[in-house]
């Protein structure tokens, strides 16, 4: 059976990510740290008969993220694909006024979390059969709630860019074949509701 992770998915696009990979014929893994959210998720997967597991995991925590794709790893064999949803602004500063602290959390919550779960997932997606990875990106909500100018927004724009690029890397790197990714194998019509 195919088996999907989605990270983040104890709500919002995440857990209807993890609901139409299900119904895709995806055995699905879900993980996030909102418990009231997960018990949702859950229940809506389980109610339409999807075979769904939850793993608790702050994906900005590169040790939580360790630990938990080493206990995947004891139940499952490979990863067909890795979605990578955690992501957003968790506030709003403008830039002139932006702590430190606050940037950080930014930045952990879309760049640290993207990196550490494609990382601990490589050695399951390489064991995969055409795995593939699908970073979702807020581009435009994070430039718009930080108050940038335009010019910073292009700047922002650019490392969005060289993130896509680093995906499709990523990706050709857990099929170990070199060749270029076209779309999302494995998928097919796949029509994702968003």
């Amino acid at each position: 059976m195919k088996t999907a992770l989605i990270t983040g998915a104890t709500g919002g696009i995440g857990g209807k990510t993890a609901e139409v990979l299900g119904q895709a014929g995806y055995e699905v893994i879900v993980t996030g740290i909102d418990e009231a959210g997960r018990d949702t998720v859950m229940s809506n997967l389980e109610s339409k008969g999807i075979k769904a597991h939850f793993y608790k995991c702050d994906a900005t925590s590169e040790e939580q993220v360790n630990e938990t794709f080493a206990k995947i790893a004891e139940k499952f064999d490979h990863l067909d694909l890795l979605v990578n949803n955690v992501g957003g602004l968790g506030g709003r500063q403008r830039v002139s006024e932006m702590e430190t602290g606050f940037m950080r959390k930014v930045m952990a919550l879309n760049f640290d979390s993207l990196f550490f779960n494609t990382r601990a997932a490589l050695p399951l997606l390489k064991k995969g059969t055409n795995p593939s990875i699908i970073n979702f990106s807020r581009k435009k909500r994070i430039a718009a709630g930080c108050g940038l100018s335009v010019e910073q927004v292009n700047k922002l724009l650019k490392q969005f860019e060289a993130m896509q690029k680093m995906t499709k890397q990523l990706t050709s790197m857990a099929r170990n074949k070199g060749k270029k990714r076209r779309g999302f194998p494995g998928l097919g019509n796949l029509k994702l509701p968003f």
